[in-house]
């Protein structure tokens, strides 16, 4: 019985949760279609309405624009008055019955004009064409008739008026007519108002709401309930202070019993199109809205009221009373009965739950002895595969075609394979058990084990070893070695994997040395190009210390009063000699080879200025114009030697290619400082490297000169150099002189001798 009073309470509970929410939406729904929501609504219908219909009303009055002035720009008009003016009056019946051809043409045509009429300057219709005949032309005032002769405008709308023959409301545009500048008359044309304002008739907004056309001053164009001419700014001062101080061409007016809407059209014409609807019938729809809203709300909590009926009395008592007979049987020790609920719901799924627990209790000894059975079956197949997989990592430990050893954390062979036997002819008694830094070193082994221990299980190591065997051989061995940490010291141990390379060491150290062999027979090839402008370059000053010395004898001899110039001629002796030794040692330093000295901070200016001695006697005898900013203080860390030959490279290089010139030949070494690098650039205008062959101007023996000219080693050595220099040796592709560019960083990075 307890249980039955829980669930009705808790269905209770539900119905009055489900009412509350229901009277929230219906409050939510009249929050969001409140008065505000309405009137942007009605903002919106009205304000397409109004733009809808200026759009309309600009249309036809345009199009009635265009046709006055078609009338009035016609030939036989102004030519009536210029007959008239000369007194041809013959001439003159002829042209205005030329012209009524066309008025009559345009009135039948257009069936919304009621009347077009040509006037003389004093408002006197001198030819009438009438739709109607009941129509007659309304006269014109003073003011009307001075506003016509004296407005800039072309056309002018004289707005709306009674014609008092029909009475009907008739729109009235004229257009003067200028003959010879002077104005002689205009031409009116009547337009039916009730075909131009017929569309806003038909047209309600809400119940009582309307369109309605005012002009820029208040008057009344069109009213469905005001006469023509009635100013409404009179008796709706706010609307006409609204639409003065407004610069906008859309808008609403929001007042106290009325929302108006407008739309402005063309200052020329100069009226409004405004939508009128009362608040009344707007807020009348919110309010049948929220009656629709609690009338829903009404009708649900009927329903819900008969669903909570039926429910308790057909889904919750009679299922509980089945579930309660369950639970006796349970607590009486019978565990072959199971409830009988065929639902989805709550007690539903209780009883199921009750069931799955019965079965599961039934069920466990059995599975117990199942999972018992399947564990120890498992525990055999996982030895058996243990053991096969023990077994196949032991034979290809053995059997691997490179070294294998595994060490313990001390570094102790634990374990090894015939091939790291075979590296260091030791017997395997011998190995295992001896610590590792025995045979590769200390110092290797020590730097190796430290790295790997500090990083994690899946990081390498990779170093070389240089071992001498018992036959004095020299052995090259490549090594990789990996660390396992285990959760103890004791657990962690090292593998080594180790190849010989001893044959490849000896082919790249071979390789080395025919480098270094090609290196020098080009550098000694480029300075044989130079030989001839170096000797010119020495016998110069030869001759300047032969000269001064003759000089200084015969002063000794024959001159003794010109002993004080003594001194100047030994001072040329010093300097000349200078040059010579500095032209010498530099031919020294080129000569021998550089690559094995230490990289060290060196001038660029300086090096730059050994090769121009070397080389300047030829480029000048060649009449090669050498252009060079001297570059003081830019410093490099480099091989001096090295960098001297690629500069002497390519400018031998840059002398070749301007000789094919018969005239102005130039060559440009310019040296720019970077951040962390130095820029030096050599261009000449000698003819440009073909596309197709630019990409392999840097490969080894391949050159673009003649047969016995040239090497093809020249700018090959040149990258190696700078490779080695960790700089870039590229030809600019966007110069349009041939520009090599050396760029190198101004300071070495550390070499390390081991890599990871």
């Amino acid at each position: 019985m307890k249980v039955r009073t829980s669930i009705l309470f808790k269905m209770m509970v539900r119905s009055v949760i489900m009412i509350t929410l229901s009277i929230m939406a219906v409050e939510i729904i009249s929050y969001y279609l409140s008065g505000r929501q309405i009137r942007d609504l009605t903002t919106v219908q009205q304000t397409t309405l109004t733009e809808i219909y200026r759009e309309r009303l600009g249309r036809k009055l345009m199009s009635a624009q265009e046709d006055l002035q078609f009338l009035a720009d016609l030939p036989s008009v102004t030519d009536y008055f210029k007959f008239r003016q000369f007194q041809l009056d013959i001439e003159a019946g002829e042209s205005l019955a030329s012209a009524g051809a066309y008025f009559r043409k345009l009135i039948d045509r257009q069936q919304s004009y009621v009347y077009i009429a040509l006037n003389d300057r004093t408002g006197n219709p001198i030819l009438n064409i009438l739709r109607d005949e009941t129509s007659v032309p309304a006269s014109l005032t003073e003011a009307e008739l001075n506003k016509i002769a004296t407005s800039d405008e072309r056309v002018i709308n004289l707005g709306p008026f009674e014609d008092s023959g029909t009475k009907l409301v008739m729109q009235r545009f004229v257009i003067p007519i200028l003959v010879d500048s002077n104005f002689a008359g205009f031409i009116d044309l009547t337009y039916d108002h009730n075909y131009l304002m017929g569309d806003l008739k038909r047209d309600r907004i809400f119940d009582t709401g309307f369109l309605f056309v005012i002009a820029n001053d208040g008057r009344v164009i069109y009213h469905p309930n005001l006469p023509t001419h009635e100013n409404l700014f009179s008796s709706n001062p706010g609307l006409g202070t609204f639409l003065r101080t407004s610069s906008m061409t859309q808008g609403s007016l929001d007042q106290e019993d009325q929302f108006f809407s407008f739309s402005k059209m063309d200052e020329k014409i100069g009226w409004y199109v405004l939508a009128m609807s009362p608040k009344s019938e707007m807020f009348a729809v919110l309010n049948r809205i929220k009656m629709i809203v609690f009338l829903i709300v009404f009708l649900n909590i009927l329903v819900e009221a008969l669903f909570i009926f039926l429910f308790m009395r057909v889904v919750i008592t009679r299922p509980i009373k089945k579930l309660l007979d369950v639970i006796k049987n349970i607590e009486a020790g019978d565990l072959n009965h199971r409830a009988n609920v065929p639902t989805n719901d709550e007690i539903g799924v209780l009883a199921d739950s009750f069931n799955h627990m019965i079965g599961q209790i039934q069920d466990k000894e059995a599975y117990n002895q199942m999972l018992q059975r399947n564990l120890e079956e498992t525990v055999e197949i996982r030895t058996r595969e243990l053991s096969e997989s023990k077994n196949a990592l032991a034979l290809i430990f053995e059997n691997a075609p490179i070294g294998l050893v595994k060490l313990d954390y001390s570094g102790k062979i634990i374990d090894c394979n015939s091939h790291f036997i075979n590296f260091f002819s030791k017997d395997e008694s011998v190995l295992k058990g001896c610590n590792i830094g025995t045979i590769v070193g200390e110092e290797v082994w020590q730097t190796a084990s430290r790295i790997l221990s500090e990083a994690d299980n899946s990081r390498s190591y990779h170093f070389d070893i240089r071992y001498i065997t018992k036959k004095e051989d020299e052995k090259f061995i490549d090594s990789v070695g990996v660390y396992s940490a285990g959760d103890e010291e004791r657990d962690s141990f090292y593998i080594l994997a180790m190849a010989d390379h001893t044959e490849r060491k000896r082919n790249e150290k071979q390789l080395e040395i025919e480098r270094a062999k090609s290196q020098h027979a080009s550098k000694m090839a480029t300075l044989g190009e130079m030989a001839g402008g170096i000797a010119h370059e020495i016998n110069n000053p030869l001759g300047v210390i032969s000269m001064r010395s003759q000089q200084i004898m015969r002063v000794f001899k024959d001159r003794p009063e010109h002993m004080t110039k003594i001194p100047d001629f030994v001072d040329e002796i010093l300097n000349t000699t200078l040059r010579i030794e500095k032209i010498i040692r530099g031919l020294r330093s080129f000569a021998r080879s550089g690559e094995r000295d230490p990289f060290v901070k060196c001038s660029v200016s300086g090096i730059i200025q050994d090769v121009l001695a070397l080389c300047a006697e030829r480029l000048r005898v060649n009449e090669i114009d050498l252009a060079y900013e001297n570059s003081e203080g830019v410093l490099i860390e480099c091989r001096a030697i090295q960098l001297a030959q690629i500069l002497l490279n390519l400018i031998s290089n840059a002398k070749d290619a301007v000789m094919e010139l018969e005239k102005d030949r130039k060559i440009i070494l310019e040296v720019k400082e970077l951040a962390e690098e130095v820029e030096i650039s050599l261009s000449n205008n000698g003819p440009q490297i073909p596309l197709g062959i630019r990409d392999k101007i840097m490969q080894p023996f391949f050159t673009t000169k003649d047969i016995g000219k040239g090497t093809g080693l020249g700018l090959s050595i040149a990258k190696g150099i700078v490779d080695d220099h960790n700089g870039w040796l590229f030809l600019d592709p966007e110069s349009r002189w041939v520009r090599f560019v050396i760029v190198l960083p101004k300071k070495q990075k550390p070499q390390y001798d081991q890599k990871r």
